[in-house]
């Protein structure tokens, strides 16, 4: 798992280390001048032209370097990278300003000691050498711990403790664990353990070597007074979604995402099946069972973690909403509507609350006078009739690459509601009054300079731990030219700072991440679009925020927490 600072001044960093994919040309640097890093990629195979590892140098006079290809590759599959594999790695080098390495580097047999002759700025040389070495990971931490098949714990990586939040007698209590791929734990699960006592399991990692001792506490952790907890952003997993769901054209697929338990669902709104993900790992587990339902549109989840799968309606088709339980449960239908709007609907929805009891079900419309979006009210686990909304004060958001996603910001449609749009570089991230459907405040656009190049349209909000957050995704339509996707977090317990101001100098500005640009296949072109999630866990401890986007072609989840440590 990776920190991630979650301060607006990291945001500079963030942008720029997203936005470079060439390693052999840097800014120049004052305090050293040699190597900076040295990355291995495949050339053959499922995974040509893919990062296998990155060798970070610290040491500018470090003469000889080790390059660790990991053993298995992906790192959570059970594929062993093989002599082959090292044989014909192509190899890039990233260097200090004005420093030269010759003979070039290009495709490099990593079995063996490459020799090359390093120059700096001054005319100095050296010999040097590369090459690679198959390694076992060194990781071995507890991603998710579960006692007694159901009990939920609270794990706290930094100081090496799982918390058990019951009072209820242990002594022959059970486990079941996630771990880093390949680690080991001691004892084994399912193995019955006092744990009354505060025992210890022992995590080993793939190499033998590095292990992690964890101590077991029957304990219902503190929270902080409000919110989340500052500072606690880790990013859960990331991936890329071409690669995990067998995708060669990123234009034919609109990713959408809901969240059920420890699974994320996928459905690339292309008809297939969608597909579920293990939200510790990210690593792809199976197909929902899918029934009668019909994913041409979206998904999405309540706040109890039901699966609800609409089908895309044009105008004078049906829209349909189907419900399901578990991914192993077959969808029933939740809600017809005969759609007579001129307008689709299929591309977004949101639920606040919980469909088998009380909920609001937000369906956002598209097309070329789209300014409003349908919602019902369920009372009861019966839903009510749709009420069609129409937005004032914002510009018509079109079909599908610019269309948005209406978020409502509490159970209570008072509370007001949130949506952005692309606008041609104005990109405004609007709060709206859910009395009187009208814009009540506005922020952007995102003080880069390439607001252009970006789409500030769909969002998310819940409560967590006492406060309303709100999450807006910032999708760069042209990954490839420097424009990365971000996400932006806001602490909406006050709307008051929607005033104008930037997206990123928001006063209500919790935190920024920047994600990975996958570039396995081209990025779309078209059809651009992209979802967030974002979901506080049943125990209350954790908020996950989980995104999708099919011009970054990335996956990934960050989690936040609201533990008082």
């Amino acid at each position: 798992m990776k920190r991630i600072s979650l301060y607006l001044s990291a945001l500079v960093m963030l942008v720029m280390v997203n936005a470079c994919h060439d390693p052999e040309y840097v800014l120049p640097t004052a305090d050293r001048q040699g190597i900076t890093s040295i990355t291995a990629l495949f050339t053959k195979g499922e995974y040509a032209e893919v990062e296998a590892a990155k060798l970070t140098v610290v040491d500018p006079d470090q003469s000889d370097f080790v390059i660790p290809i990991p053993w298995y590759f992906p790192e959570d599959s059970d594929n062993p990278t093989t002599d082959a594999d090292l044989q014909t790695m192509r190899v890039k080098v990233e260097l200090d300003n004005n420093c030269i390495i010759s003979p070039a580097i290009t495709i490099l047999d990593l079995n063996q000691t490459n020799f090359f002759t390093f120059t700096d700025p001054q005319g100095n040389s050296r010999q040097i050498s590369i090459r690679g070495e198959r390694t076992h990971s060194n990781k071995c931490a507890v991603l998710a711990f579960t006692v007694n098949g159901d009990l939920v714990c609270i794990i706290d990586e930094e100081n090496k403790t799982i918390s058990i939040p019951t009072a209820d007698d242990l002594s022959e209590a059970t486990f079941e664990a996630t771990l880093s791929p390949h680690a080991t734990i001691s004892p084994a699960p399912g193995t019955p353990m006092d744990m009354n006592e505060q025992p210890t399991v022992t995590v080993t990692a793939d190499d033998g070597v590095t292990q992690a001792e964890y101590t077991l506490l029957k304990l219902v952790p503190p929270m902080v007074d409000n919110g989340i907890r500052p500072g606690s952003g880790v990013l859960k997993f990331e991936a890329d979604l071409a690669r995990m769901a067998g995708v060669t054209d990123a234009v034919t697929i609109h990713p959408t995402l809901a969240a059920m338990g420890r699974y994320v669902v996928v459905n690339l709104g292309d008809g297939s099946t969608p597909f579920y993900i293990d939200k510790n790992t990210g690593s792809k587990v199976g197909n929902i069972a899918l029934g009668s339902a019909v994913p041409t549109g979206c998904v999405s989840s309540d706040e109890a973690g039901n699966l609800l799968i609409a089908n895309f309606s044009e105008s004078g088709t049906t829209f349909t909403i189907w419900k399901s339980g578990g991914i192993d449960e077959a969808p029933v239908k939740l809600l017809d509507y005969d759609n007579a709007l001129n307008l689709t609907l299929g591309d977004y929805i949101q639920v606040v609350g919980n469909v088998n009891d009380n909920a609001y079900i937000i369906a956002t419309t598209g097309g070329l006078y789209a300014q409003h979006f349908v919602r019902w009210k369920v009372t009861g686990g019966v839903v009510g009739p749709a009420e069609v909304i129409e937005i004032n004060g914002v510009l018509q958001w079109n079909f599908r690459d610019n269309n948005t996603k209406v978020a409502q910001r509490t159970i209570n449609p008072a509370d007001g509601y949130f949506m952005g749009q692309y606008a041609d570089g104005n990109d405004p991230f609007y709060f709206i009054d859910g009395t009187t459907n009208t814009v009540a405040g506005h922020l952007g656009p995102v003080a880069d300079g390439v607001s252009w190049g970006k789409k500030n349209a769909i969002c998310d909000s819940r409560v967590f731990n006492g406060n309303s957050y709100t999450v807006l995704f910032s999708m760069g339509y042209w990954p490839n030219w420097g424009l990365p996707g971000v996400l932006y977090l806001f602490d909406t317990s006050s709307t008051t700072y929607f005033n104008g101001a930037a997206i990123n100098q928001a006063t209500g500005l919790v935190g920024t991440f920047g994600m990975t640009d996958y570039e396995t296949i081209p990025y779309a072109g078209d059809s651009r679009c992209c979802d967030i999630v974002m979901m506080p866990t049943k125990d209350g401890y954790y908020l996950d925020i989980y995104y999708v986007s099919n011009t970054h072609l990335s996956v990934g989840c960050i989690e936040f927490d609201c533990i008082d440590k």
